[in-house]
């Protein structure tokens, strides 16, 4: 398998097709651009959509400054070509600019921003002080920064942490049956996803100069096929099985996850998403 069969295989863009999923991010950018100063005529927002993937946050801006007939350049920048790829398949047309970059050279990419969205990825930044301090800086002053991550302290809903528990147990059972000997290994992962508290998260973006104006726990139902594509993400497999390989660690996951909702009778699990939005003071 290729390196770009292997992304595929294992990506995070299944789990943002699910209509909760647009519905959770739609708020935040709409949220975001009602925090905007009003723009001298004429004048264009600008927008940096960090991390873009495959364009859904991206797609949703667009959609939302030509609701509020807001002139806006867009730029969406994310540091795998093919990803930009499907983007730009994606967002033929539309006034979006994509760039290739990671995020420690984005002040040699970008010169200044209106608006920031980081969406779905922070948890993924080990040094995040740091990557939070370059985003004030680029922002024009009184622009605004607007986040949002489901892989934080807090995520379990009241009264759900036995799905997940049933999800590993299941997991693990299955690796038992189906793969002899693989275990998860105690020396490899946690590194991957840095879960803070929503407070957590508050210290940091105050702590690199920015003035919190909302923060939300925003809830949604999660069905099987939700639970299903989350079990097959890379990431989440190195967290929850660390030094599995991805195939049937995905392959076990998605066990149990299926074993959650047959032994519990449930439709759907609740999860919750916590959105951040901040102006660079």
């Amino acid at each position: 398998m290729t390196s770009d069969q292997d992304s595929e295989l294992f990506s995070y863009e299944p789990f943002t097709r699910h209509p909760f999923y647009i519905e959770i991010n739609r708020t935040l950018v709409q949220q975001a651009l009602n925090y905007l100063p009003a723009a001298s005529q004429g004048q264009p927002i600008h927008i940096v959509d960090l991390a873009c993937g495959t364009g859904m946050i991206s797609e949703l801006a667009v959609q939302e400054v030509a609701r509020l007939k807001r002139p806006a350049q867009i730029i969406a920048l994310d540091s795998s070509a093919d990803a930009l790829q499907r983007a730009a398949e994606r967002l033929a047309g539309a006034p979006v600019t994509f760039l290739q970059s990671d995020l420690t050279n984005l002040t040699e990419t970008i010169k200044h921003a209106d608006l920031i969205f980081f969406c779905n990825a922070i948890h993924l930044i080990p040094e995040k002080p740091a990557l939070l301090t370059r985003l004030f800086r680029l922002l024009s002053p009184g622009g605004v920064l607007a986040c949002n991550t489901t892989f934080f302290d807090g995520a379990y809903v009241p009264g759900t942490e036995r799905c997940y528990r049933l999800t590993i147990r299941g997991a693990l059972e299955f690796l038992r049956r189906n793969y002899p000997g693989m275990r998860p290994s105690r020396q490899e992962g946690g590194a991957t996803m840095e879960w803070l508290t929503a407070d957590g998260y508050i210290q940091i973006l105050e702590a690199a100069g920015f003035h919190l104006l909302a923060t939300t726990l925003q809830q949604a139902e999660m069905p099987p096929e939700a639970w299903q594509d989350i079990a097959s993400y890379s990431e989440f497999i190195k967290g929850a099985l660390p030094g599995i390989p991805l195939k049937p660690g995905a392959l076990a996951l998605r066990a149990g996850a299926e074993r959650v909702f047959q032994e519990l009778n449930v439709s759907f699990v609740p999860r919750s998403w916590l959105q951040l939005i901040a102006r660079a003071t």
